[in-house]
């Protein structure tokens, strides 16, 4: 939804995408905005109701932490809403499996590797410079799995780790100059995967199999402080086990 930012800064820029992320933005991103502001409304109300009340969404007490993050949150929603409700930007070029460019005489390789973070996600590979971007399929200093396909991610994981690469450009966070941040991830998703499936087999429900899942074992190599720690919880450890159970499980 930040594509029309993009034309407006450089009109000459071509957006390009992966067929099914078009198809992702064509399902999602017209009602998203249609919602707004009304949604960005509600969510102020909903964070100023848990403020007063002093309990959060899962019904626990909001931690001092919960509480600064809440508050954070209602002034950059108040601050979105000033401004006008983007406009629907499509790619102007999409691809199927791969496609490659050279703008300026640099070659860039644009290709999807599976199904990872999202359907549609696309890498972008420099090979003469061993750049990769990576999209959310890599996220630090915390792994995010908002609805993510998590056996097919940690297949792209695993193939990263086969490429001769200088630099890893992730979705969010520091640039990587190698791939220890990348061989980490792999153990964590394959314990979530271990785990729920293990859940799955008992008859577990979703709720209850977030309560048995354990990354203990993983924890302190990604929380350092009270802002990673809630990164943690609430972008890995809980969404990863809705996203295997939906994504992954609800059909067998």
């Amino acid at each position: 939804m930040g594509n029309e930012a993009f034309k407006k800064e450089w009109p000459d820029a071509v957006i390009i995408a992966h067929k099914d992320c078009l198809k992702q933005m064509e399902e999602n991103v017209p009602q998203s905005l249609a919602l707004e502001p009304g949604a960005s409304k509600d969510l102020i109300k909903q964070f100023n109701d848990e403020l007063a009340s002093g309990i959060g969404g899962d019904s626990k007490p909001l931690s001092e932490y919960d509480i600064v993050r809440h508050k954070q949150t209602i002034t950059d929603l108040e601050e979105f809403i000033k401004y006008p409700i983007p406009k629907y930007i499509k790619p102007e070029m999409v691809f199927d499996s791969s496609i490659t460019i050279y703008p300026g005489g640099v070659e860039i390789q644009l290709s999807r590797w599976g199904n990872g973070h999202t359907i549609g996600d696309a890498m972008v590979w420099l090979p003469a410079e061993k750049i990769l971007i990576t999209g959310d399929n890599v996220v630090a200093p915390v792994p995010y799995s908002l609805g993510n396909y998590v056996k097919g991610q940690t297949e792209i994981l695993e193939k990263i780790m086969q490429l001769d690469l200088s630099v890893i450009i992730p979705g969010h966070g520091r640039v990587q100059y190698d791939k220890k941040y990348v061989s980490s991830l792999i153990p964590l998703f394959n314990s979530a995967e271990l785990q729920v499936n293990a859940c799955f087999t008992k008859g577990m429900t979703v709720d209850e199999c977030i309560k048995s899942v354990n990354f203990d074992e993983y924890i302190s190599q990604f929380v350092t402080d009270d802002e990673s720690a809630y990164a943690f919880k609430n972008y890995f450890a809980v969404p990863v086990i809705r996203a295997i159970y939906n994504n992954e499980l609800s059909n067998k």
